[in-house]
């Protein structure tokens, strides 16, 4: 789209060129949900809108002339799937659904906090920044490094002719950065998850309904005649025997106490190749590890480890929003928690689809609920 074509006001405007190249690098999709952050007038915004029809833009911006500039600009474009949020990021940015992608254009001095939000709502984002000043540059290299990312940086500089007398003379542009961070990561991270899929289904607490849920699993897919291992975080030689029950082969503990980490992941891998899919029962708490105030030897550290996405079962027993809470709660407390799904234990599955939309807003999806069923209660058992 021509520069010409957005209704412009005093607010800075991204420029066709480089939106060109931000929004290709982008690599939308039609059902993303996207954000633009900074969106000025919403050149990007309503490109991006009309890349992803079936998905949705939100446009966050903290001056209120831009944020009427962006509803001018989507009402003459047409789109219906862009919602202008009026508000500095990256506390504007709370409530809204994770993010597929991002683009930031403006920060506001926050582009740390901006992009340790984005990266905890979903840790497969792929992001796209534009920035100028070398400073911002900077910034943006040192929390890359800091997260273990490694980003691509192109340096653009558009000239435009423009006439002088009789003759046209090419005008530089400022140079401007577009970085690009996300995919090759996410890459990595579905290849390696694909060599071995596994899940490893974690709690709050003991007595949640880990073992009932991963006893389940495994018989729902043994009926499926899908090949299954099965392991156990920590020491406990209980909760394998109900595996063994079900897949008639031994479990195998994944203890980060007694392993060191290459040996642990060696041990999954070894295992878990065998398989089309694994099951991983957590200990505990998601968080507990030795001691009652460390996180060494927990469930958390082992899906660490071993890169392994964690299903959340929580009891919904006497609860309802709070429930919401409890899971924002545990996916805060750790930047990358691992957790990607939840699962409500003895809850209505009605209750539980009314809390689909709050539990998926978090950046997590809503799998399902188990209704109470004293016949299949697994009481607690403890080692001697």
């Amino acid at each position: 789209m021509r520069d010409e074509w957005f209704i412009r006001g005093k607010i800075p405007m991204t420029k066709s060129e480089v939106r060109s190249v931000s929004v290709s690098k982008l690599e939308l999709e039609p059902g993303h949900i996207v954000y633009d952050i900074g969106a000025g007038t919403g050149s990007v915004s309503v490109e991006m809108a009309l890349h992803v029809p079936n998905g949705h833009v939100y446009a966050f911006e903290q001056k209120e002339e831009g944020c009427e500039l962006i509803r001018k600009n989507a009402e003459k474009a047409g789109v219906r799937n862009l919602t202008v949020v009026s508000g500095k990021a990256p506390d504007s940015m709370e409530g809204y659904p994770a993010p597929d992608r991002v683009f930031i254009g403006g920060s506001g001095g926050n582009l740390g906090e901006i992009l340790d939000l984005v990266t905890k709502k979903n840790p497969n984002v792929q992001i796209v920044i534009n920035v100028i000043a070398l400073e911002s540059l900077s910034q943006t290299m040192e929390w890359m490094k800091r997260n273990g990312r490694e980003p691509e940086v192109i340096c653009m500089q558009v000239s435009r002719a423009e006439k002088r007398g009789p003759y046209h003379m090419m005008q530089a542009q400022n140079p401007i950065y577009i970085i690009t961070m996300g995919s090759e990561q996410t890459e990595n991270k579905e290849n390696e998850q694909s060599r071995y899929p596994r899940i490893l289904l974690a709690a709050p607490g003991s007595g949640s309904g880990k073992t009932l849920l991963t006893v389940g699993l495994l018989t729902l897919f043994q009926r499926m005649r899908i090949a299954c291992r099965s392991f156990k975080c920590g020491p406990d030689y209980i909760d394998p025997m109900f595996h063994k029950y079900v897949l008639g082969i031994d479990s195998c503990n994944l203890d980060s106490f007694f392993l060191p980490e290459s040996e642990l992941r060696d041990l999954l891998e070894s295992r878990a190749s065998q398989a089309e899919l694994s099951v991983i029962e957590g200990v505990m708490g998601f968080y507990d590890g030795i001691g009652g105030n460390s996180m060494a030897a927990s469930t958390y550290e082992v899906a660490k480890i071993t890169n392994s996405p964690v299903i959340l079962v929580v009891d919904g027993k006497g609860s309802s929003l709070s429930l919401a809470a409890q899971i924002k709660g545990f996916l805060d407390y750790q930047k990358d928690s691992h957790i990607r799904g939840v699962i409500l234990n003895r809850t209505n599955p009605m209750v539980g689809e009314r809390l689909r939309p709050e539990i998926e807003k978090l950046g997590v999806k809503y799998l399902g609920a188990v209704p109470v069923c004293e016949t299949v209660d697994i009481k607690s058992r403890h080692l001697d």
